[in-house]
């Protein structure tokens, strides 16, 4: 599950970012989500399991989900996906047509946007 990566990621740079301000420890992380870039409750869990034992240990959690730009494979234009755009089929729909969107090439979906640290 991708989902387990993503948090073992977020956890060494919050890590990193803790030790090299001189921290005590993580208060909060907040991270932007993309429609379809993760499964929230999974990586909720990840980041719970992944923090354990680290400067991270007790860090709260925050997913804000964002827009993304897509491309539609049907109207073959450039389209911004809002938050709830994420159908239960897993696909994401165009806000135009309803057709089948692929997130705009070099975006992961997934950003790390704050850290509050503990000094």
């Amino acid at each position: 599950m991708h989902e387990h990566g993503i948090a073992e990621e977020l956890v060494a740079a919050v890590d990193r970012n803790v030790n090299s301000h001189g921290g005590h420890g993580a208060v909060k992380v907040v991270v932007e989500i993309s429609p379809g870039a993760v499964e929230e409750e999974s990586l909720r869990t990840a980041f719970e399991l992944a923090k354990q034992d680290t400067t991270s240990s007790g860090a709260e959690l925050v997913l804000v989900p964002v827009a993304q730009e897509a491309f539609c494979l049907n109207c073959e234009k450039t389209v911004l996906l809002a938050p709830s755009s994420m159908p239960l089929s897993g696909l994401l729909a165009c806000p135009a047509c309803g057709g089948v969107a692929t997130p705009a090439f070099g975006t992961s979906g997934v950003t790390l946007k704050s850290i509050e640290i503990e000094v």
